[in-house]
């Protein structure tokens, strides 16, 4: 009688397991076959943060008056290629640094350019 008990158990304990296995694995396809477009949409727009803190220090000044440290606001523009196109690269880059001398500002050339001797 206690053998088969301990059968019952067995059956009873690996079909709990093959069905809790099946619901996880069926809704792990739902997830990432039918929904993907939506939680990829999600993951793209969660990607980056923004937050506005204000300036640790303040400004010093001498006894005169002469600033000694000052805040200084600057911004800065990354171009990530992962979301441009390889063909459209080199146009938003020309077009970029334009915008950018046009209203005053400087930028710092650290793109990877490499010139072949042939050309």
């Amino acid at each position: 009688m206690e053998l088969k008990a301990k059968k019952w158990r067995s059956v009873l304990v690996i079909t709990l397991v093959l069905i809790a296995f099946t619901v996880l694995s069926t809704r792990l396809v739902q997830w990432q076959v039918f929904q993907k477009d939506y939680y990829n949409e999600i993951a793209m727009t969660s990607t980056e943060y923004t937050i506005e803190t204000d300036a640790i220090r303040g400004e010093i000044f001498d006894v005169n008056g002469v600033p000694l440290a000052v805040n200084k606001t600057g911004y800065r523009v990354v171009i990530n290629k992962i979301f441009m196109p390889d063909e459209e690269l080199n146009d938003n880059i020309v077009r970029l640094s334009a915008l950018i001398e046009s209203c005053g500002g400087k930028w710092k050339d650290e793109l990877p350019i490499k010139v072949d001797a042939e050309i």
